[in-house]
């Protein structure tokens, strides 16, 4: 059978990538909950966290979901609380609530360092810094002068150390299950805590396909940039796919462990567009 060839099978799922995190105007709306929520009186939203969480617990994700976003919408939790919580399991890991979390946790971003993983992910841990700057003419990935933005939303979706975007009993529809929002620092940067990638799992048909995440940079509400990158050590990064990533704009991140033997991984992305 002919495999799909590297980088095309992944800027495929850029396309799906940016409709599931709602950018370019395109929403995941048709697979939200029917349920109608309401937001908790401002009074209440300070223990809205702690009430969502445990209806989460109990199994009640429509009102779990109506105190988080009471919680995020007035400011007393981030993304990433929502992230890294075991107690909020329930809403992140329902195929059918996953979605409306991702909205609210985009439109919620407001953190220049975020964490999109539990302290439990199964993995190698990696912190990842992203440095977002205004592009030039392409190719090659150049900028003149080198020009960074602060507040700029970046959404990152990942597989897992396995290889898996959800869980496989949850069937083909694309609805990753790892995923962040937040936005760049006053250098354009974003640090992003997570666990390295796997390659793909058997069902995606790619298996010479490296190591990588997708991303998306958004303006004042404009799409600027969807894509994705690899990073340097990958062993299936050949010739032929790095010269294939330069015509595509796909970068390539610097990546080394530190003494405590995490990864650290650094990208700079040029986006036209960017003033």
């Amino acid at each position: 059978m002919r495999q799909r060839s590297s980088i095309s099978v992944s800027l495929g799922l850029v396309v799906l990538f940016g409709g599931w995190l709602g950018i370019a105007g395109v929403s995941g709306s048709d697979s939200l909950p029917s349920e109608t929520t309401t937001l908790l009186p401002s009074s209440d939203a300070a223990d809205s966290f702690e009430i969502a969480s445990s209806h989460a617990m109990d199994g009640d994700l429509s009102s779990a979901f109506a105190a988080l976003e009471s919680s995020l919408l007035a400011g007393y939790q981030t993304p990433s609380d929502v992230l890294r919580s075991n107690r909020l399991r329930g809403l992140l890991d329902s195929s059918e609530w996953r979605p409306r979390v991702r909205d609210l946790l985009k439109a919620s971003a407001r953190e220049s360092e975020i964490s999109m993983v539990r302290n439990d992910e199964p993995g190698e841990p990696m912190v990842l810094t992203i440095l977002i700057v205004g592009g030039h003419r392409e190719p090659p990935l150049a900028v003149e002068p080198p020009f960074a933005k602060s507040g700029v939303v970046v959404g990152l979706v990942q597989v897992n150390d396995a290889g898996h975007y959800r869980s496989p009993d949850e069937g083909q529809d694309w609805n990753p299950r790892h995923f962040g929002f937040g936005v760049t620092n006053g250098t354009g940067a974003i640090v992003i805590h997570t666990v390295r990638p796997g390659y793909y799992a058997p069902e995606y048909g790619a298996p010479e396909e490296p190591s990588h995440a997708h991303y998306n940079v958004e303006d004042n509400g404009v799409l600027l940039r969807a894509s994705e990158f690899f990073f340097e050590d990958d062993p299936r990064l050949t010739s032929e796919v790095r010269q294939r990533a330069e015509r595509n704009r796909v970068p390539i991140a610097s990546i080394a462990r530190d003494g405590n033997g995490v990864w650290r991984a650094e990208v700079t992305i040029p986006v036209r567009g960017l003033r």
